[in-house]
């Protein structure tokens, strides 16, 4: 999912945020894709504080509006990641190397950081 966000120094603001997979590529039509996605929100509400109010998981993309009382930026960062390695995990083990071999392709297209 790429990441172009500037989160300013205030804390407890709130935040739309949408996420993206790399080239609108439909992941999340699978409900363990999803539940990656929805497990790791969980722990990061409960472990790192970060405030969710309301989401929606699209097919290839989510919208949050969030808040977090220090860092909202380090924590979307922290989740992105590691939800990102779940997923390519899961992907691996369902053997769906179409939607890897995608994500490569495309993600070459974009500055490093950007994903």
């Amino acid at each position: 999912m790429r990441s172009r966000y500037k989160f300013g120094d205030s804390s407890n603001q709130l935040y739309f945020v949408t996420l993206t997979v790399v080239a609108k590529i439909p992941v999340f039509t699978n409900s363990r894709y999803m539940n990656v996605l929805i497990d790791n929100l969980k722990f990061y509400r409960k472990e790192e504080g970060l405030k969710i109010f309301y989401y929606v998981i699209m097919d290839n993309h989510m919208h949050m509006i969030i808040s977090h009382e220090d860092n909202v930026g380090g924590v979307l960062k922290n989740y992105k990641s590691y939800t990102a390695k779940k997923m390519l995990n899961y992907l691996k083990k369902d053997k769906r190397e179409w939607i890897i071999y995608l994500m490569e392709h495309y993600k070459k297209q974009y500055p490093e950081g950007c994903l």
